[in-house]
């Protein structure tokens, strides 16, 4: 949705699109290719870098590739993101959550703070506000929402060094294939 509405505002805008689902023959609603062939639609250059958010160094090479690619960056949106939203989480799958969400968002902000400074460019997060007084919340999701505040956090920092960055946290969910599966594990969603 993000990559859409970019395309649709700035025709002729250049988009790398970083993410695991390349999935070249289907070119299904969530993969790189069928949200490229989207934007470009809309008149935007699209590319898509297969990337696997929970190697640091695939994420960094990743991000360098792409940024050389476009010969820059204006603007970077970190929306890797992974869902675990049960009160108990393995080792396994905090660490999962921890290198898919705060650690690419840590290795992006890192990677593209220099080229952002040039640009005078931006970075916008889709992670929450840090609401400590939501407990309950944090009670039946610790893992995912220290991994989420985790990535506030890492904003947060690039934005005191002099880059403007913001968290964006939608109201209501986006239909996505995660989101869908959510609303199975939430009461009321």
């Amino acid at each position: 949705a993000v990559a859409r509405q970019f395309a649709k505002l700035q025709p002729g805008c250049h988009l790398a699109l970083l993410g695991r689902s390349l999935d070249a023959s289907s070119r299904s609603h969530g993969s790189l290719l069928g949200v490229a062939e989207r934007c470009e639609d809309l008149g935007a250059v699209a590319t898509a870098f297969p990337v696997d958010h929970r190697s640091g160094e695939d994420t960094r090479d990743a991000i360098k590739t792409a940024i050389f690619h476009l010969g820059g960056i204006d603007v970077l949106v970190n929306n890797a993101s992974s869902m675990w939203t049960s009160p108990v989480a393995s080792p396994e799958k905090m660490d999962h959550l921890w290198s898919v969400n705060t650690r690419t968002t840590l290795v992006a902000i890192q990677e593209a703070e220099a080229p952002l400074r040039m640009s005078k460019g931006s970075i916008v997060t889709m992670s929450p506000p840090l609401r400590m007084c939501n407990t309950e919340w944090i009670r039946q999701h610790p893992a995912f929402t220290v991994s989420k505040y985790g990535m506030s956090i890492a904003t947060l920092a690039a934005a005191s060094s002099g880059v403007r960055a913001n968290c964006l946290w939608p109201r209501h969910f986006v239909a996505t294939e995660a989101t869908r599966a959510l609303e199975h594990t939430i009461p009321g969603a």
